[in-house]
């Protein structure tokens, strides 16, 4: 059994999943498995995947009709075999050293879930700061404390599913919800809220993309209201814990996501032409 289970879905992204896989088959750390998950994408990723399983005994592929970002994510974490689970989407990539660093942080410090730091950057224009993977600064906080921070919004703990190595029985039954374009809202603050300890790494190891058409950029652009639905049931989860203060601030949380909704909506009305 591999100790870490890497989990990539893969949807209509022919020119970056080859910088994506490779940066992960380049890992310093090698005890692990990478899923491929082909959520039905209509060009040649599915191909490509299914060559790299060819290639290297680690990659295994799912093949599954679209359901959209969480329901491969799912198939992902079912079909995991590892003891821990990390995300990585397809057109982005890791550092060769993020694996093994992160690995070792949870190792030492005994945190269910360690944190990485993000180095974004524009559709071609990639770059990998090599002064990111020497030496390694971490800090250790309660998994309770990581949620309050994203509900205060201090920028200490960031929501996205990617980024991060989680133990893998901290999904035994959670999964992301699907159909919600904002899944992680809905999802990170409950793996937090269960990991006794969280590890967060200064070091910006996960090079995240940023390009024209992907499902951020779709957000950039459109009103949505799966945010909110995502804080509610995060909402509903911390009232199951009789956790009052997290559910005041996820609260005021989600009223300033309602606020920008109605700012955003108004500002479309008056300006039409406002993408």
């Amino acid at each position: 059994m591999r100790t870490i289970s890497v989990i990539v879905p893969v949807y209509k992204v022919e020119p970056y999943i080859n910088h994506c896989v490779d940066s992960i088959l380049a890992q310093t750390y090698r005890d692990f498995e990478l899923i491929l998950v082909d959520d039905g994408s209509p060009d040649m990723c599915g191909t490509i995947c299914d060559e790299y399983a060819k290639q290297d005994s680690r990659v295994h592929v799912i093949h599954q009709e679209n359901s959209g970002l969480s329901a491969a994510r799912n198939a992902g974490i079912d079909d995991a075999k590892g003891e821990y689970i990390m995300f990585v989407d397809s057109d982005d990539f890791i550092t060769e050293n993020m694996l093994e660093k992160m690995h070792d942080c949870i190792a030492e410090s005994g945190s269910d879930i360690a944190i990485c730091g993000m180095n974004t950057f524009l559709d071609g224009e990639e770059t990998e700061d090599k002064s990111q993977m020497n030496d390694i600064s971490t800090k250790t906080i309660s998994g309770r404390d990581a949620c309050l921070s994203i509900y205060r919004m201090d920028g200490g703990v960031p929501v996205m599913a990617w980024g991060k190595l989680y133990k893998s029985e901290l999904f035994t039954d959670i999964r992301y919800p699907v159909g919600m374009i904002h899944e992680d809202d809905g999802t990170t603050p409950k793996l937090l809220y269960r990991a006794k300890m969280v590890s967060i790494i200064d070091n910006k190891m996960y090079c995240y993309r940023q390009r024209k058409g992907s499902i951020m950029d779709t957000l950039a652009r459109n009103m949505c209201f799966d945010g909110v639905k995502a804080v509610d049931g995060c909402i509903d989860f911390f009232r199951e814990q009789k956790d009052e203060e997290l559910v005041l601030l996820a609260g005021k949380f989600k009223k300033m996501i309602q606020s920008k909704i109605i700012v955003r909506g108004y500002s479309k009305c008056s300006h039409p032409a406002i993408p």
